[in-house]
């Protein structure tokens, strides 16, 4: 599945960034993603990471074996030489793309951020919505990490699908790559036009939830409430859902409730 994102992202891509271990060396696999990115006619540039405390040609040697050209050095956990591999890839997309310079306003319509506790089918609903598998979707908490803008189109109209990172109970929130994914969900709901604020079925309405819909409101966006894994479930089980969506989303009376799978 990784992989097959991978060669998706290579196609639509105007540059590739093709990083490598300066540690470990050039290996096989090296090999066969390069095999993939020349077929791919896209301009690549190969990045030695890990190379901090080494000298350039000790780190590089290796990896002109590739055909790719002058490989640019950095170390991506101390930050060096990483402000100077944005600019230079900048500079290639431009000369390659002058359209990219000029300060246009990109007619992307309406903006969807689909938000919610992790695990609850965000990624699903939005490949569902696209037609195809654009992001990765797994029965594990924490699969997107960052929030994904998706353009599309339908029916003639602009859209921008934003699937979010899933937001957690503060107490849960350990790793830090974690806390700035959640700050990225909280700034893309500021962002956005419309949230959907999606729910699973199959667990009780959480304290979690309500927070995430008070911060939707506070934010002043339109909200849309989809209740996502409702098919299998009796009725009698439905009307209790519904029951305690009423009770503990009391304040949400004004929204339109979806009952979706």
């Amino acid at each position: 599945e990784m992989a097959k994102q991978t060669k998706q992202a290579v196609v639509e891509a105007d540059i590739v960034v093709f990083i490598v271990d300066g540690r470990q060396g050039l290996t096989p696999h090296d090999k066969t993603i390069t095999d993939f990115l020349r077929k791919s006619g896209r301009s690549v540039m190969l990045v030695v990471n890990k190379a901090e405390g080494m000298k350039y040609t000790s780190v590089t040697a290796d990896f002109y074996e590739l055909g790719l050209g002058d490989p640019y050095v950095i170390s991506a956990a101390h930050g060096d030489g990483v402000a100077d591999l944005v600019d230079e890839a900048l500079d290639i997309a431009l000369a390659q793309r002058p359209d990219l310079g000029e300060e246009v306003d990109v007619a992307r319509g309406i903006k969807i951020a689909i938000v919610g506790r992790p695990n609850v089918g965000k990624s699903t609903l939005v490949n569902t919505l696209l037609g195809e598998e654009r992001v990765i979707a797994f029965d594990m908490p924490g699969t997107t990490r960052d929030s994904i803008e998706i353009p599309f189109e339908r029916d003639g109209k602009q859209y921008t699908l934003i699937d979010t990172a899933g937001i957690r109970r503060r107490g849960k929130v350990f790793e830090a790559i974690e806390k700035f994914s959640v700050v990225k969900t909280l700034q893309s709901i500021s962002e956005t036009n419309v949230v959907l604020l999606l729910l699973d079925a199959q667990q009780d309405i959480s304290e979690q939830d309500a927070h995430i819909a008070g911060f939707v409101l506070e934010s002043g966006r339109a909200l849309v409430v989809g209740v996502n894994k409702w098919d299998g479930l009796q009725s009698d089980r439905r009307d209790e859902i519904k029951m305690d969506l009423e009770r503990k989303l009391s304040f949400l009376s004004f929204a339109k409730f979806h009952f979706i799978s």
